[in-house]
């Protein structure tokens, strides 16, 4: 896979990450949704968003390193160009993200509380950098 752009959203568990993906896709039509969440809250997609005319991965579950693993595995199989890929992880699986996703040089949100304030300021960040 050559994206030209990582964007790694890491946190500790129920710090929100996932919501701040929701938060960001809200109002937007999925070019492709690879998969679709099987819980009740409706979290953890993974698909492509067209953001600021580019195809957009974002990979919401990133709790242990085969999630990471089969998030990849999906994207990478969709067949679609990818200019950017947002992922989640906690910290120590940071490096194991760059490696799998082969960027040298990846840009780190931290997100640290659960609340819609952090949220909203990770979601910008986060389009900040697409």
């Amino acid at each position: 896979m050559s994206i030209k752009k990582l964007i790694v959203l890491c946190g500790k568990q129920n710090t929100g990450k996932s919501q701040t993906l929701l938060d960001l896709i809200k109002n937007l039509t999925p070019v492709s949704v690879i998969k679709k969440p099987r819980t009740k809250k409706g979290r953890d997609y993974i698909g492509i968003w067209k953001i600021k005319n580019k195809n957009v991965g974002i990979v919401f579950a990133g709790d242990t390193l085969q999630i990471i693993l089969d998030g990849f595995n999906a994207i990478n199989q969709s067949k679609i160009k990818i200019d950017v890929i947002v992922c989640t992880c906690h910290k120590s699986q940071i490096d194991y993200i760059i490696k799998l996703y082969g960027k040298r040089s990846a840009s780190v949100v931290i997100k640290e509380q659960a609340n819609n304030h952090d949220n909203n300021i990770c979601k910008n960040e986060i389009l900040s950098l697409i």
